[in-house]
């Protein structure tokens, strides 16, 4: 049967220069998961394979490029590209299709490996702290904003109090 649409994070990083890459890596994550994440990693040698098996017409130089576009077009025209995400025993298959009036047509078709659980550790722990600093920051804005009403217009502020107290729903309770 179908699966389940997601919205997938995806990083490129190009080891070496853009017109000359030694390898890249693609990072596979999701904002409803904070665990996922898998990763694909190829250098010239594996691209020759690759282009060898998926019949690219393409040098290993552009296949960032050729990502990054292939990506885009799934985001622009979802009716016409899809990525499709196969995940099995800790690897996935990252299917890029064309649909054709009659059939769809593979374009490219990437291997993923489950990422390393103290790897996905630390990247869900920096992405807390990030979150942890943005909500600081967000703190200090709102009371310096409640400083200036309580000093310029403290009738406003008892209205957007009242407005605030309004019984909070149990998913907010239940949350804290």
């Amino acid at each position: 049967g179908g699966g389940d649409m997601k919205t997938f994070r995806i990083r490129l990083l190009i080891l070496g220069e853009n017109e000359k890459p030694e390898s890249l890596r693609i990072e596979l994550s999701c904002e409803d998961d904070l665990f996922f994440h898998y990763f694909h990693t190829i250098d010239g040698t594996g691209f020759d394979h690759l282009r060898g098996r998926q019949k690219l017409r393409i040098e290993f130089k552009s296949f960032p490029g050729v990502i990054i576009n292939t990506l885009n077009k799934c985001i622009k025209e979802p009716r016409t590209y899809m990525s499709v995400l196969n995940l099995q025993n800790g690897t996935g298959r990252l299917d890029f299709v064309q649909n054709m009036e009659y059939k769809f047509v593979e374009l490219l078709s990437l291997r993923f490996t489950k990422s390393p659980d103290e790897f996905v550790r630390q990247q869900v722990s920096h992405r807390f702290k990030v979150l942890k600093e943005e909500k600081e920051v967000l703190k200090a804005k709102l009371d310096s904003m409640n400083k200036l009403i309580r000093l310029r217009n403290p009738s406003l502020l008892l209205q957007m109090g009242k407005m605030l107290q309004k019984p909070k729903s149990n998913e907010t309770q239940a949350a804290r």
